[in-house]
């Protein structure tokens, strides 16, 4: 019995980095299996962390050796010297050409022990770096394109992919909900294999209406409606992909003679322990032959003036008033022509208004204002006709039908930096006025759109497991206001594919250190000579550990342990 050619079965040391808030260095601990001369700031008696997908970023405890009181201050308070929200970098290598980073986190407690006379322990607690996209609110609207009829929407218009709109949580500041909070940096969100699976995310979501959401809720929210998963990895990256279709590259097994293990990759090969493990066979949430989806809308173009333009209106010196009197009962959405002049500094107000009986807007009525960021005004063509610009209107307005109201947009900027208001000139009639008190009558037709709404139900049958069950089996998805039938529609048929099949989860998989990193959201090959088993499953989580005790020697690991997750059809 042989093990792979070239498997290293020694086990993998750590080596731990602790940096402040400015990124520098301050503590380091290495061993000599790593390093000839390693740098052991305290003594690491225990290690284990955990790294996990889809918003469980992970964590990590370490357990340090104090007895000489070098990690605590000498004040009466007697606080760690290690801080909460420090970096901390850890590395597993079974010699230093194979050192790889394995986790990448925050302190966020650091817990003083003292066991006994002339003993000291200091805990450190933490949680893997993703845990920061918990912590940063995004208020991010987009909305797809619309065809010339402005119903269809444009399929050509690729801002609303989901790729394009996790990339713009980090590309974009346009949608953070203080400009003068400093944009993240500290993550790498490149499209691609390694990164943002493209065929995995190319779904788009029409109208997209963030009223405040952390960016791992909003990722988590985007993801599951192409059910794909996401991490942040130990390279601080953000991965997204359909784990089903990215092959890791490892296998786990206890078949040391079989042509796949002699065969494989010996950096990417884990066997099996004589340990026990288990796995469950389920159809908790599972087995769904009918989905349902409510609280989305089918959005309908009520009323509209879209005449080619010819001119634009500039709102440097001029309050605009454009009448509308819409046939429905609410406003879900409006839209626009406008184009810029130099480069707007500040963020603008468009509001709705009721009318003040002669026909003129009523400041005193003022049903909804909308903010209209900067970097929106900033990234506005400069040519009249403009492409056409959408304004989500949330939560929808309810109105009177028949009833005439006033869409307003505010004085803004200077003659040299503005935005300017596509019309038709000839005929037509609008308002303007100085200082949104007196209005007077303007010849031209502005262009508008004007939506409204109608809430839906959405449902998707799996026919073939229709057939097999004896009681169809139903699950009801709360769906977002701000989403379109289409795109509901979608998202239903993809989450059907996982919800119409039988889960199974192997847990406690306890296999000897790989050399290589393993990779989350993702598949792996598992085989089990014990039991036959042979089958392909997404990695959902694993863990390591290991401890030194009281012995002086270095500490180290020789295990990982599994979580598997197996979605197969009935």
């Amino acid at each position: 019995m042989t093990l792979t050619p070239n498997f290293n079965p020694t086990e993998s040391a750590p080596e731990v980095f602790i940096y402040d808030y400015n990124g520098v260095i301050q503590y380091t601990y290495q061993t000599s299996k790593t390093q000839v001369s390693p740098t052991q700031d305290f003594r690491l008696t225990d290690l284990s962390f955990t790294v996990e997908a889809n918003g469980s970023y992970g964590h990590a405890t370490l357990l340090l050796e104090d007895n000489a009181n070098v990690l605590i201050d000498t004040t009466l308070r007697r606080k760690s010297l290690i801080k909460r929200e420090w970096d901390i970098q850890i590395y597993l290598g079974k010699n230093n050409a194979g050192l790889q980073r394995w986790f990448y986190g925050k302190i966020k407690s650091s817990t003083i022990i003292r066991p006994g006379t002339a003993s000291e322990r200091v805990q450190l607690n933490c949680v893997g770096w993703g845990e920061v996209l918990k912590n940063k609110i995004t208020t991010i609207k987009r909305n797809q394109a619309k065809a010339s009829n402005g119903i269809d929407l444009d399929v050509t218009d690729t801002t609303t992919k989901i790729y394009e709109l996790i990339v713009d949580m980090f590309a974009d500041t346009d949608h953070m909900f203080d400009n003068n909070i400093t944009p993240i940096n500290t993550f790498t969100y490149t499209t691609g294999a390694e990164g943002i699976c493209t065929d995995c995310t190319d779904i788009s979501l029409a109208n997209v209406n963030e009223l405040g959401n952390s960016y791992a809720g909003f990722i988590s929210r985007v993801v599951g409606a192409a059910n794909a998963e996401w991490c942040v990895n130990a390279d601080r990256r953000i991965v997204v992909r359909d784990p089903i279709n990215h092959d890791s590259g490892f296998l786990a097994t206890n078949n040391l003679t079989g042509l796949d293990a002699q065969g494989w990759n010996s950096t990417k090969i884990m066997y099996i322990k004589d340990s026990p493990f288990a796995w469950d066979d389920s159809s908790f949430d599972t087995m769904y032959s009918w989905i349902h989806a409510y609280g989305h809308f089918s959005p309908s173009l009520n009323i509209k003036e879209d005449t080619t333009p010819d001119a634009a209106d500039s709102m440097d010196d001029e309050y605009i008033s454009i009448p509308i009197t819409p046939t429905v009962d609410n406003i879900f959405k409006i839209a626009f022509r406008m184009t810029k002049t130099g480069t707007p500094a500040t963020n603008s107000i468009i509001e709705i208004r009721g009318d003040d009986g002669t026909g003129k807007p009523d400041l005193k009525d003022i049903r909804r204002s909308i903010v209209i960021t900067k970097e929106i005004l900033q990234g506005l063509g400069t040519s009249t006709p403009a492409s056409w610009f959408e304004v989500p209107v949330s939560p929808k307005l309810e109105v009177e039908p028949d009833a005439p109201l006033h869409i307003v947009f505010k004085k803004y900027g200077d003659v040299s930096n503005t935005f300017d208001v596509n019309y038709k000139s000839g005929s037509g009639t609008y308002y303007v006025s100085t200082d949104d008190i007196t209005w007077t009558t303007a010849t031209g037709l502005v262009n508008y759109r004007v939506y409204d709404a109608k809430r839906l139900k959405t449902s998707v049958e799996n026919t073939n497991l229709s057939k097999i069950l004896g009681e169809q089996r139903e699950k009801l998805l709360p769906i977002r206001a701000d989403l379109e039938e289409a795109t509901v529609r979608q998202a239903l048929l993809i989450a059907g594919e996982t919800l119409g099949r039988e889960r199974r989860v192997y847990e406690d998989v306890l296999c000897t250190m790989p050399e290589d990193r393993i990779p989350l959201c993702s598949y792996m090959r598992m085989q089990d000579k014990e039991t036959g088993l042979d089958i392909k499953a997404t990695i959902v989580s694993y863990s390591v550990e290991m401890h030194a005790g009281d012995k002086q020697s270095n500490i180290g690991a020789s295990s990982v342990k599994l979580t598997l997750d197996d979605v197969h059809a009935v």
